[in-house]
Formats: C-alpha cells, sequence, structure tokens
C-alpha cells in the first residue's frame, strides 16, 4: 500500500471526520458506517414527522458497529441530535419537515467528509420558521422574533440585514441588521424613530412588507406584511340630510319637532298603544318614543318624544344590535265613516343590518305604508308626531301621522 493511503487509513480509523482526499470507504473500512448514514438520510427525506426515532436509531446502531471511526461519527451524529433537540423547546416552532431537513444536511455533511464520491456536498442555508409576530406587523410593532437554525453560525458568515420592500419585490430601504440571541433566534429591533417615520411613508395600497435577507437569499417564512392604518377622513359634520314621512295619516295637530343630542342617532324606543277596547273606543298607537344614543357607549341614551296621546301603555320595540335605525312605516287605518277611527295603529323600523324593530303587541287593523329610508350614510335622528286631541265624547284616535329626520353619520 503506498505510503499516502495507509496515512489515509490510519487518519480514518481514529479521527474519523477529519478525511481529505482518498475516501475511506476505498479501504472497506467503513462501509456499514456510511451505509447507516445514507439510511438515515433518506428516512428523514421520508419520513420527516419520525426525526427523533431516525436519529437514536442510527446513534444506537453507529454504536454498536465498535469500530473507531464508527463510535466518532456516532458521537457527531449524536451531538447533531442534541443540538437540534435543543432547539425544539417552548420557544422553538420549526416544523417536522424543516428540522428533518436540518438534519439531512448535517448527516450528509459528515457523510460528504468521509466519502465525497458516494456523499454530494450539501448546501446548508438559514433557516427561517416561524416568527412573533406570527402573520403581520403593525407600525406600533417594536420587536420581531425570528426562530429556526443555525444563526449564529451564519451570522460570521453574512450578517441578517432587515429591509422594507413592497410585495412586488421592489426595496424600499435597509432598516437594521436582526442580532441573534441563540443559535435558533433573531431578534429585530425596529422601534427606532427613524424606522418608524419610514414605515409610515410607505404605500399601503402596495402591501408593504418587512423581510430578513442573508446575503442575497431571502426565505418566504422571513416577510411579514406590515398592516398600516386607513387613512383618517375627515369627520363629517353631524346635520341634518333628510326625512321620512309623513305616512298618510288624517286628524290631529303636529307636536313639536323634538332631536336626539349632537353626534347622537335612534338605537331603538318604545311604543305606547292602547289595547282592544271591545266595545269601546279604540286608539291605537298614542306616542312614539325613540332612544338616542352612539354604538360605542350604548350606556349612555337620550329618549326623545314629540306629542302623545294619554291612553295605552309602553311596549318595547327593541335596539339595534349593529349601527342605527335608518328606516321606518306606519299601519294607519283608513277613515270608518260611521265606524270607529284609530288612525296610527303600529310603527316598525329598520337597523342598518335590516334588523327589523317591532314591539310584540300587534294590531292588525287598516294597512302598512311604504318603507321609508334615510339617506346613504345617515340614521333617524328625530321625530314630531301627528296626533288628534281627546274628543271628549267623540271618536279618540290619538296618534295619526309620524315624520323622522335623519343625520349624518360620522
Amino acid at each position: 500500500m503506498h505510503i499516502k493511503s495507509k496515512v489515509v487509513a490510519i487518519t480514518c480509523i481514529f479521527l474519523g471526520l477529519l478525511v481529505s482526499g482518498n475516501s475511506c470507504t476505498k479501504f472497506g473500512l467503513d462501509d456499514p458506517t456510511l451505509d447507516i448514514l445514507d439510511k438515515a438520510i433518506e428516512e428523514l427525506r421520508q419520513q420527516p414527522e419520525r426525526w427523533e426515532k431516525t436519529m437514536i436509531n442510527a446513534t444506537q446502531q453507529l454504536e454498536k458497529s465498535g469500530s473507531k471511526l464508527s463510535e466518532q461519527v456516532a458521537k457527531d451524529v449524536r451531538d447533531t441530535y442534541n443540538s437540534i433537540l435543543g432547539q425544539t423547546g417552548n420557544e422553538f416552532s420549526c416544523r417536522s419537515d424543516f428540522v428533518a431537513e436540518r438534519l439531512q444536511q448535517r448527516l450528509q455533511s459528515i457523510g460528504y467528509r468521509l466519502d465525497s464520491n458516494r456523499f454530494a456536498q450539501p448546501v446548508v442555508s438559514p433557516v427561517i420558521c416561524s416568527t412573533n409576530p406570527g402573520n403581520s406587523i403593525t407600525i406600533d410593532t417594536q420587536l420581531i422574533s425570528y426562530y429556526g437554525f443555525d444563526f449564529l453560525e451564519f451570522k460570521a458568515l453574512k450578517p441578517f440585514r432587515a429591509y422594507l420592500q413592497y410585495a412586488d419585490g421592489e426595496e424600499v430601504e435597509q432598516v437594521g441588521i436582526a442580532a441573534p440571541s441563540t443559535n435558533y433566534q433573531l431578534n429585530l429591533d425596529i422601534q427606532s424613530p427613524r424606522v418608524k417615520e419610514k414605515m409610515q411613508e410607505l404605500d399601503r395600497n402596495r402591501q408593504p412588507q418587512i423581510v430578513i435577507k442573508w446575503g442575497e437569499q431571502t426565505k418566504e417564512q422571513s416577510i411579514l406584511p406590515i398592516i398600516l392604518p386607513k387613512a383618517k377622513l375627515p369627520k363629517r359634520k353631524y346635520e341634518v340630510v333628510g326625512k321620512i314621512g309623513p305616512f298618510g295619516g288624517h286628524w290631529g295637530s303636529w307636536g313639536n319637532q323634538v332631536q336626539c343630542p349632537t353626534d347622537q342617532w335612534v338605537l331603538g324606543g318604545e311604543l305606547k298603544v292602547e289595547p282592544k277596547q271591545g266595545r269601546g273606543d279604540d286608539t291605537a298607537l298614542n306616542g312614539i318614543y325613540l332612544r338616542c344614543g352612539t354604538q360605542g357607549d350604548r350606556a349612555r341614551t337620550t329618549e326623545i318624544a314629540s306629542a302623545a296621546g294619554p291612553w295605552g301603555k309602553k311596549f318595547e320595540l327593541g335596539t339595534c344590535k349593529s349601527g342605527y335605525v335608518i328606516g321606518a312605516r306606519l299601519r294607519i287605518e283608513p277613515k270608518q265613516g260611521s265606524g270607529d277611527d284609530t288612525g296610527g295603529v303600529d310603527a316598525q323600523f329598520w337597523c342598518e343590518d335590516e334588523t327589523s324593530l317591532q314591539t310584540s303587541y300587534r294590531l292588525d287593523w287598516g294597512g302598512w305604508s311604504s318603507r321609508q329610508s334615510c339617506p346613504r350614510q345617515s340614521a333617524i335622528c328625530g321625530l314630531k308626531t301627528r296626533v288628534e286631541s281627546s274628543q271628549r265624547r267623540g271618536d279618540d284616535t290619538a296618534l295619526n301621522d309620524a315624520e323622522f329626520t335623519c343625520c349624518s353619520l360620522p
């Protein structure tokens, strides 16, 4: 045997991974060792979710081989396994396929140093598996943490630079360098006034992002969308912009116009209704009581009412769950001639989400008017009612009609 070959063989036996030039397998010394590596690499490729079991089995098989080389390789495989295992705690959230991929690369690297003819040299790059925040950042985000593999090792070669860019890939500006706190965690501080100023200048319509690059490489997992607030529109002036009604009532005089307090709109209310009187004089609808407020502060409400008749009791209409009251209609009984007139009988309202508001007590005399609605971006904010005063011994009708005002929404 040539002296150089003897030296290589001895090196393979006693130093294991410190191999160069001719490979150990040419001397038939470590075919089993290479077979074990080969099998482990293939299992990691085929069944990434079983990476722990694969690594444990490979280590145990190498330790049983008994040769100096297999012992050295077993140590390297065990160290690789322990290194990855140390990165899979609560702070680490890479999927099993990423873990298996990195283990494949490391075993491939061990194999390449043993036999460069049998094992290809792996191309290894940093892997970012997940981030915190997880899906996007806002202008208020101060720190981004990236979780993955081998950050300390790769930082020695090239820094991890952070850039602002748009979804089409146009780079805006470098905003910092992410610093590894451990081999599996990168941290990017973006709380400086300069970074915040640059983020505010981004065009939200172009889907801005913050991205980590290592050299020219950008991993999909390192791209985080930046959610910028919508530009604030000037607040609309609170003013009357339209009316609903009247609905065709017959008798009585109009009461005073009443309005919700400024920057309040109708959320719901009550109706005052006289139940059926049998042989007595029916008046049906006597009053409309509206509840003003805001969806942001539903506990602070104001009741408004115009003219009302003296008969009946209040029945709850309900409250809009979303938005404000924007539409209404009245049920009105036609003139009965010599019969008992009632005028207004019932009222129905609609919220912005098309929810209908009605009382549980409903009379069926007469017919419904057509529904009327406020102009767009407005809601009911006031009313006046038409009420016939007491006719003493005559035929009373009480509330006959109503008119609602609409005020602009913000």
